[in-house]
């Protein structure tokens, strides 16, 4: 029988329907409501709602029941009600910023008029929400786990994860969330930032002393009140008396790196900036753990139609390229034998800028882009050593926010080396997208979504780009944490969608922390304290304007902290068994390559075996016993990387080859490759759509796949089998129980069906691998399993049936 506490009748019929509400959602009700009577109802609606869910929770508090969940619903709906009332009270300016996004013309024209007035519909849901779960937590139908506490305890730089008091945790906020003199980050997360650039310097090379100040007094505030890790974004503006005065430094310059890298005079300016900012404000900090993010979204396109590239290149720049040819070459002969040049001396090497596309394929291209590769390495190098180097007695980490769509994104032209940067990053970084398949889509995206054909016919949610960045990094670097500074899953400049669901943010949130994200800090809260809009475009469509989506991402972070080191093994698996090999000459050289590697990554994702991806660096720290490598369509190899491909498999090591015959006969300059390639594949594949190439998949990796504990399979209502749900068997590493996570990316509702094997497997991460022997074990056992949803802590049966964005959390026993 469930406690009646609620203060009227009304409210109590309300979270009563609430309650039997799968997923405690309701439709959105949009609601004009600029009238002022309907306006005060509706505002004194949630103040009774709010009032009842706070009553509620003093009450499960006194039982000793978790109530940190609902009590991120109150935050949310008491920032929404602050935020509310000023869209209402100030319509025609909601209704100009509005006007100020750039495809306001494909959006509802009423949208700024409904804003208030769905505000406050949804913060009723969220009430509705809360009060239904907390109904359920009294009656003893769910038990949620306590959560971790960011501002009781010390947070650490671990291997792979931050922890809190040596507890694996994934440290979270909102890009701009009020940090003094508020409680939204109880709610919705506790990292630090404070912000320099070179335009806070002065003529004399000491940082301004107004701005030092601030800075100082902000890393104090923060420290005390517990926010952590401090991270210091660096943005690469420059002063205005530097434009004046040198505006040859300027050439070169980018969207958010808005100077010449090459330019002798900013690296002085940098070494100032360094001297001059980073140790007081470390002084200021303490000894919490700091971060400086060396870059926000860095690219320097050189190629025609490029990102700025408007902005040109520096002498500086070609100088530099001359000498990188002649380090390369040696002798002008064996560059113009290269080239097909006639050039009298390297000094006389004049790149035409921008770069035209058409030289793609051939020698030129890949030198240049190689050389663009090799200065944007060195200026990142630089920065690490620059900023480390000025801090003394600290330990100060180093990130960069790497767009993280470069792997779907076939230009290789804007100097991005991933290898490298996630090599020399301390926390790996990006800002990685995700979308839901009901968004509206602007730009490129709007004539691509193909109803029958694209990503939108297959998922409920666009994972690849995601996932195969997670997994790049996170296979290269498995004991650095991954921090998307900047995460575009509530929205993009080429999506919003405007009543977001709260599965959906969950699903995309569970997806991305069991592919090994470790921080997250999503854009953006576009709201200032007082509750006005700030005045830009970007809050249009995304959190500042979705109650239910700040609801949901504040209670599915407090989840994951919950299971973080559940979710961390997950993500960092001790080994991953099938290895998707990554060419950087293939992706500088062949414009299709990014499309081809996500397409065989997507495919073998959906097989639900260990995948990660390798490099010819990185291959030689394999193990040829334990691990295939699968080659996507990969036209263009150098000599050095097949070499690495070749003594994988002399050494017993087994190789898997998409479209064989498109691959490995060119070298990296584009010449054909003479003789025999030398590699002997265990099987070759054509290329394909991604559901028939993972079935192609599951029929030649089925001899080298592990056996685990228990057989999952997945079907539709007919029985038919399908893919689409991510099940990862785990095993969380302190009480060796097992788990599996399940996540249904899907746009069918699936089944799934959870059975032990026939027989106990021992250590399956170290099974060798043998051609010609299935690796799985055959028929089901007649051994009981006992399942429950490990988030709720009610048992569950099999099949379990999962719609649209389900996620489960299943605990076994045996």
């Amino acid at each position: 029988m469930l406690p009646l506490v609620l203060s009227t009748t009304r409210s109590l019929c309300v979270a009563i329907f609430a309650m039997v509400i799968v997923g405690f959602g309701l439709p959105s009700v949009p609601t004009q409501a600029n009238d002022q009577p309907t306006w005060s109802q509706l505002r004194e609606q949630v103040q009774t709602r709010l009032d009842d869910l706070t009553e509620l929770i003093t009450q499960a508090k006194s039982q000793g029941i978790e109530t940190e969940y609902a009590m991120v619903s109150v935050e949310t709906i008491k920032a929404f009600q602050n935020a509310a009332q000023w869209d209402h009270d100030n319509v025609e300016e909601v209704r100009r910023l509005f006007k100020t996004f750039r495809f306001f013309h494909k959006t509802d024209p009423t949208e700024a008029d409904k804003l208030a007035g769905n505000e406050m519909q949804a913060c009723l849901q969220v009430a509705d929400h809360a009060i239904a779960e907390l109904h359920q937590q009294m009656a003893g139908e769910r038990t949620l786990a306590a959560t971790p506490d960011f501002a009781d305890g010390d947070l650490s730089l671990g291997p792979g994860y931050y922890q809190l008091n040596g507890e694996i945790v994934f440290p979270y906020t909102i890009v701009w969330l009020p940090k003094v003199d508020s409680t939204m980050p109880d709610a919705l997360g506790r990292i630090g930032e404070t912000y320099f650039a070179l335009s806070s310097l002065k003529p004399d090379g000491t940082y301004d002393k107004f701005a030092l100040k601030q800075r100082v007094d902000s890393a104090r505030i923060q420290a005390a009140q517990h926010f952590s890790p401090l991270y210091h974004f660096w943005g690469h503006i420059p002063a205005k008396w530097m434009i004046k005065q040198h505006p040859d430094a300027m050439l070169g310059g980018r969207r958010f790196t808005q100077y010449d890298i090459d330019n002798p005079l900013v690296r002085t300016w940098v070494e100032q900036l360094c001297e001059g900012f980073l140790p007081p404000v470390a002084d200021a900090y303490g000894d919490k753990p700091l971060l400086y993010l060396l870059a926000n979204e860095p690219h320097f396109a050189t190629a025609q139609g490029g990102w700025l590239v408007k902005n040109g290149q520096s002498s500086f720049t070609q100088a530099k390229y001359q000498r990188w040819l002649t380090e390369k070459y040696g002798q002008v002969e064996e560059l113009n034998a290269a080239h097909r040049a006639t050039y009298q001396d390297f000094a006389s090497v004049e790149m035409p800028f921008p770069i035209p596309p058409k030289l793609r394929g051939g020698p030129v291209w890949y030198d240049w882009c190689r050389f663009n590769m090799d200065r944007v390495n060195e200026w990142f190098s630089f920065l690490k050593a620059t900023s480390q180097s000025a801090v003394a007695g600290h330990d100060a980490p180093v990130t960069i926010k790497m767009l993280g769509h470069h792997l779907v994104d076939g230009q290789r032209d804007q100097g991005m080396d991933i290898e490298y940067l996630v090599n020399l990053q301390d926390v790996t970084g990006g800002d990685l997208r995700i979308q839901p398949h009901d968004a509206t889509f602007y730009t490129h995206l709007e004539g691509g979504l193909d109803a029958q054909t694209s990503w939108t016919s297959r998922y409920s949610y666009d994972w690849v780009s995601q996932g195969l960045f997670l997994d790049f990094v996170r296979s290269l670097a498995p004991e650095k944490p991954f921090f998307d500074s900047e995460w575009h899953g509530f929205g993009a400049v080429h999506w919003r969608h405007f009543e977001l669901d709260r599965n959906y943010v969950r699903a995309a949130l569970w997806h991305g922390f069991s592919n090994g994200m470790g921080m997250i800090e999503p854009w953006m809260w576009g709201r200032q304290p007082d509750g006005s809009m700030r005045n830009q475009a970007d809050q249009i469509g995304e959190l500042a304007t979705q109650p239910i989506a700040v609801d949901a991402y504040g209670r599915t972070m407090k989840e994951l902290n919950a299971f973080a080191s559940l979710f961390a093994a997950a993500g960092t698996p001790t080994q991953r068994r099938f290895m998707l090999f990554y060419c950087e000459e293939s992706a500088i050289q062949n414009a299709g390559y990014a499309e081809q590697l996500s397409t065989t990554y997507e495919s073998l994702k959906l097989l639900n075996a260990s995948i990660g991806l390798t490099t010819p660096t990185h291959i030689k720290q394999l193990n040829v016993q334990q691990q295939v490598v699968i080659v996507p369509p990969t036209p263009f190899i150098s000599d050095a990387s097949l070499q690495r491909l070749q003594d994988f498999q002399g050494a017993g090591g087994h190789i898997v080859l998409v479209d064989a015959d498109q691959s490995l006969h060119r070298t990296e300059m584009g010449s054909p490759r003479e003789g025999d390639i030398a590699i002997r594949p265990v099987a070759s594949l054509a290329m394909a759509e991604p559901f028939q190439l993972a079935s192609r998949f599951e029929k030649v990796l089925e001899p080298f796949r592990v056996a685990q504990p228990l057989q999952v399979s997945i079907t539709n209502a007919k029985g038919e089998k399908r893919f689409g749900v991510f099940a990862q068997q785990v095993t969380e590493p302190k009480t060796n129980r097992l788990y599996v996570i399940l996540n249904n990316a899907s746009r069918e509702s699936l089944t799934v069906t959870i059975r032990p094997r026939h027989s106990p497997t021992t250590n399956h991460a170290d099974a060798p691998v043998r051609s010609g022997s299935s690796g799985n074990l055959d028929a089901a056992s007649k051994t009981s399993i006992t399942l429950s949803d490990a988030i709720t802590q009610q048992p569950i049966e099999s099949p379990i049936l999962l719609n649209e964005y389900d996620v489960r959390l299943i605990e076994v026993k045996q």
